[in-house]
């Protein structure tokens, strides 16, 4: 049964296609603007009938699901869906707020901290790497992400050797590893990883 549901999720996931739809900004400095994705109509009607075809394959098996299973699980894979499909990292602008935020809700910290606009690896970062799906994706799901700039971030704590500046802190608001320059999105992939993995020991 548990391989059926991973068939299953695999097979939805390729059939998305994301719809953005912005949502209205909150006016408050602490919280992050973001945009979520809502699936389309299509995938919606499409992941019903193949629950339905799921419960039936179940149903040979001897598993019947109840329709308070199914729609469970629909609401599982829709909730999943919006996640992979958000298009925008949702930022902080407020270092000590996400981190009081990070506390509560026990999410590693990721500062990112651009130079001026002449800094050219700066700007590539932000136009390649933190728009590449993979990174928005492991960032929304695994951190608290904030964007400083060089005059508003604490020299005094993050000690700046090369810009742009990566920052990763624990929840408590610690550093446990930074980098700095410019990374492919594959290599910034892995180091978000790593990070994940450190907090993990």
């Amino acid at each position: 049964m548990k391989k059926l549901v991973l068939v299953f999720a695999l097979f939805v996931f390729t059939l998305t296609s994301c719809v953005t739809t912005p949502v209205k900004s909150v006016k408050k400095e602490q919280i992050p603007v973001k945009t979520t994705v809502r699936p389309p109509a299509k995938v919606v009607i499409q992941t019903t009938k193949l629950i339905d075809e799921l419960a039936e394959i179940a149903k040979k098996h001897g598993l019947e699901a109840s329709d308070e299973q199914k729609k469970a699980l629909f609401d599982r894979f829709l909730e999943a869906e919006e996640v992979a499909c958000e298009s925008n990292v949702a930022w902080w602008d407020n270092d000590n707020a996400a981190i009081e935020e990070a506390s509560k809700s026990n999410m590693p910290v990721y500062i990112f901290i651009a130079g001026n606009e002449n800094c050219l690896p700066c700007r590539k970062t932000e136009s390649d790497v933190l728009n590449d799906h993979e990174v928005i994706y492991y960032l929304n799901k695994d951190f608290i992400s904030v964007k400083l700039g060089i005059d508003n971030y604490n020299s005094e704590k993050y000690k700046i050797q090369e810009y742009p500046a990566h920052f990763f802190l624990n929840p408590n608001g610690s550093i446990i590893d930074y980098s700095f320059g410019y990374r492919r999105a594959s290599d910034f992939v892995k180091m978000l990883k790593h990070v994940t993995t450190l907090l993990k020991r």
